[in-house]
C-alpha cells in the first residue's frame, strides 16, 4: 500500500474516534463512533511508554511515547509489516495520523 493511501486509510479510521484519559487511571475510547469503552492506562516510570490494558488484571500492552506535553501526545504504533504509524493527539481532542514515512 502506498504511503499516501495508507495515510488516507488511517485518517478515515480516526475520523470520529477519540481517547479521553482520566486521572483515575482509566481512559475512554471510541473508534469510528462506536459505543465508548473504558480501559486502563498508566505511564512507565520514565514517561516514555504508555501501558494500556482492558482489565486491571491483564498484562499491559506497551505503546511508545514520542512526545508528551500538557497539550500534545504523540504515540508510535508498530504495524505487522515492520512499518509504524505515528498518532498525534491534541489536548482539545483533535487527532492527526501519519505513517512511518513522514
Amino acid at each position: 500500500m502506498s504511503s499516501e493511501r495508507r495515510e488516507q486509510v488511517i485518517k478515515a479510521w480516526v475520523e470520529g474516534s477519540y481517547l479521553h484519559f482520566k486521572p483515575d487511571g482509566t481512559y475512554e475510547v471510541s473508534i469510528l463512533g462506536s459505543e465508548p469503552e473504558t480501559l486502563y492506562w498508566q505511564l512507565s516510570p520514565n514517561d516514555t511508554t504508555l501501558l494500556v490494558r482492558k482489565t486491571q488484571e491483564e498484562d499491559p500492552k506497551e505503546i511508545e511515547i514520542e512526545l508528551l506535553t500538557k497539550k500534545d501526545l504523540v504515540i508510535i504504533l508498530p504495524d505487522t509489516d515492520g512499518e509504524y504509524t505515528r498518532l498525534y493527539f491534541k489536548a482539545d481532542g483533535e487527532l492527526e495520523a501519519s505513517d512511518g514515512s513522514n
